[in-house]
């Protein structure tokens, strides 16, 4: 397994962090990176389509903000 086959796999396990790999970017490696982060943002999607409140009161109406986060990093 190549160092960045093993870094798209620690990316593609982690829930909570998508990371964007180092070094050249080709082709291949910014589709399994769009294709990551469509999957984070319809998994967002779909939890935030299925929270309901208990009791609901329709005057006031509860909404959920999903925010993305970019972080620069140095390393």
């Amino acid at each position: 397994m190549t160092v960045a086959s093993v870094e798209w796999k620690e990316a593609e396990d982690s829930k909570d962090l998508v990371q964007v790999p180092i070094g050249p970017v080709t082709r291949a490696r910014a589709k399994k990176f769009k294709d990551v982060l469509n999957g984070l943002i319809e998994e967002l999607w779909a939890q935030a389509n299925a929270w309901r409140p208990i009791e609901h009161d329709p005057r006031e109406q509860q909404r959920i903000v999903n925010m993305i986060q970019v972080l620069e990093g140095s390393d």
